[in-house]
């Protein structure tokens, strides 16, 4: 099932690697995919797909680790950002989201304040669709369309929220771009840490990598 909206143009880059073809959408000053990088590596054997169903991949995406969607191994920092990322494209950074929020952020008008990123969750994805609450037709306005899932080490799953990976760590924290909604409250998108035990999609951005020291050399 394709949950980009059909009501928007989207642009269209081909990853050479593998021929697969995603849909883009400029946000702003940003163009980002606007689907989760599906891309398994020359043997196969980067990420995997929810339920260890191909098909499923070709919905939602795979899911990585950090040394899997960075190129690199936990003891080693990565040399760039562009990670498993097509080239001239690169794994978003903190202030990569934090820019798409501050563009994206809409009034809530139920409650008089603002919600951050409630603009980019894709129609019909996520566990409870609020195609018909408050917001309407702001519903995925952008193009971002964020497909509901995050998928954990070892097992379980959970509908209602989604981990983005970004390049970003410290001391062995990570952080994802985050989202989350139930039938009671829709909160969005945040960059916070992510649980340990969980994975993200990845959605990669177009600019140029941002360049690493490897202190370890």
């Amino acid at each position: 099932q394709d949950f980009t909206n059909k009501n928007l143009t989207y642009g269209t880059m081909e990853d050479e690697r593998d021929g697969h073809i995603y849909k883009t959408k400029q946000i702003g000053s940003q163009l980002w995919m606007a689907e989760n990088l599906n891309y398994s590596g020359a043997t196969g054997e980067i990420g995997i797909c929810y339920g260890k169903k191909l098909q499923n991949c070709e919905v939602a995406g795979r899911y990585y680790s950090w040394d899997e969607y960075m190129d690199a191994q936990d003891s080693l920092p990565p040399s760039t950002s562009q990670g498993i990322c097509p080239d001239g494209w690169a794994v978003p950074d903190p202030e990569d989201y934090t820019q798409l929020i501050k563009y994206t952020t809409v009034e809530c008008g139920y409650t008089g304040s603002t919600c951050a990123g409630t603009t980019l969750f894709a129609k019909g994805a996520w566990e409870f669709s609020w195609d018909d609450f408050a917001f309407g037709d702001r519903v995925d306005m952008y193009g971002f369309s964020a497909i509901g899932g995050m998928l954990f080490k070892g097992g379980g799953f959970s509908k209602n929220r989604a981990n983005l990976c970004i390049a970003s760590k410290s001391n062995d924290n990570l952080k994802y771009a985050t989202m989350f909604i139930t039938r009671t409250e829709m909160d969005g998108l945040g960059v916070e840490r992510s649980l340990s035990n969980s994975l993200c999609n990845l959605r990669c951005i177009k600019k140029a990598p941002t360049t690493y020291k490897n202190e370890a050399e």
